[in-house]
């Protein structure tokens, strides 16, 4: 069985890679007037590069991580223009770095592959460690309905000239969502999440010493409300 994003990855784009870029709106708004000309962000989770290059088109000195080298490959490869963008492989709860970012972002669901709020506890602090004061914290987060609605089922797919299916399932009693993709060669994958109450994330980021800012339900602009099935936030962490 392959790691996570081992085999997936090289068809990403094709089908996810589309969500991230919607974040850059937010980012460049949240940032604009609030820091120095030379803005430095972090990105947790950078998966596939997509929203880092974005970041970097506009200006933005960028750093990416994310636990997948073969994501982080995938990164390398649209980056060969912007020298001020840099990936590298390691895990976003352990990442050491004695370097402060003005903005850290984890975008699509990434903070859902911790499944202890132990590991949200501590890849909160290690999140604020990396924020220099008055730095910003963007984010988002599935939420228990989104799982409970959305993940079910079983689909064939076809992406790049690769063929296989993906099963989805989610178990409300664990709150453990499960994903299975069993590919036409016989490769296979399986990703495991879980949903985090609003509640939760506060109370982690405030024991993080950060605070919530604002909140949406949607890239939109869109209130966060009890129906909706994406938290996206954005945290700040004061002087």
């Amino acid at each position: 069985m392959g790691k996570i994003y081992e085999h997936i990855s090289h068809v990403y784009d094709l089908f996810w890679g589309k969500w991230s870029p919607g974040y850059v709106s937010l980012i460049s708004e949240t940032l604009e007037g609030q820091m120095p000309d030379k803005v430095t962000i972090l990105d947790l989770g950078c998966g596939t590069g997509v929203l880092a290059v974005e970041l970097a088109r506009l200006g933005y000195t960028v750093d990416g991580v994310d636990i997948s080298p073969q994501m982080i490959e995938m990164a390398e490869s649209k980056a060969t223009e912007f020298p001020q963008v840099n990936f590298k492989v390691a895990d976003m709860v352990e990442l050491e770095t004695t370097e402060k970012f003005d903005c850290v972002t984890c975008t699509f669901d990434s903070i859902n592959y911790l499944l202890e709020i132990g590991q949200l506890q501590k890849f909160m602090i290690n999140v604020s460690t990396k924020l220099k004061p008055g730095g910003f914290f963007i984010f988002d987060s599935n939420t228990a309905l989104l799982y409970e609605t959305c993940q079910k089922g079983e689909f064939q797919r076809e992406l790049g000239g690769q063929s296989f299916t993906q099963k989805l399932n989610f178990d409300p009693l664990k709150r453990l969502s499960t994903t299975t993709f069993n590919f036409s060669n016989g490769k296979k994958e399986v990703h495991h999440q879980r949903p985090y109450d609003p509640d939760e994330i506060t109370l982690c980021l405030k024991d993080a010493g950060m605070e919530v800012i604002r909140t949406y339900g949607g890239l939109k602009g869109e209130p966060f409300l009890y129906d909706s099935k994406r938290l996206i936030c954005v945290a700040e962490k004061p002087f």
